[in-house]
């Protein structure tokens, strides 16, 4: 948590208020002190195509008692639009394969030599794990929305 000196506008984490001494445990005594909680008024935006930049100053809520740092919304330059995508892609693809992963581990057992499983079940469960195996490269992987189209898992399956 971060507060802000009314007097002077100094910056200071609660952290280190408590070790230069002030009574943190009532934020009443604080303000005393002149040190007042700072909120953050984070906007709305799209992460693809725009970021927030902090205003200069802090604005005082007298109602509240607390300093407000509001943000202004700027577009991303062309350069920082293609980094976050490239970014998030990547990062969804890891997601991807892991639940990918994850569901093929738990249909491992069923293609060992000595587990019983009849032909039928045994192509239907192929055909599943394949299905899985494709996905990062289907049309529209990874999916960035997070709706991925998971193959249906075979109804014998537990």
């Amino acid at each position: 948590m971060i507060y802000c000196n009314k007097n002077s506008l100094e910056l200071k984490t609660l952290k280190v208020l408590k070790m230069e001494g002030y009574p943190i445990e009532k934020s009443k005594m604080l303000s005393v002190a002149g040190w007042f909680k700072v909120e953050y008024n984070y906007p709305q935006f799209d992460e693809y195509t725009q970021k927030i930049v902090a205003n200069k100053t802090l604005d005082w809520d007298e109602n509240k008692q607390v300093f407000i740092q509001n943000f202004n919304i700027v577009s991303l330059s062309i350069d920082e639009a293609n980094f976050i995508l490239e970014q998030k892609t990547a990062i969804a693809f890891e997601k991807l394969r892991a639940e990918r992963n994850a569901k093929l581990s738990t249909t491992d057992y069923l293609l060992m030599s000595d587990y019983p499983i009849s032909g039928e079940n045994l192509v239907e469960i192929k055909a599943y794990r394949k299905a899985l195996r494709d996905l990062p490269n289907q049309e529209g992987s990874p999916w960035l929305n997070g709706e991925i189209p998971w193959p249906t898992k075979p109804s014998f399956i537990e």
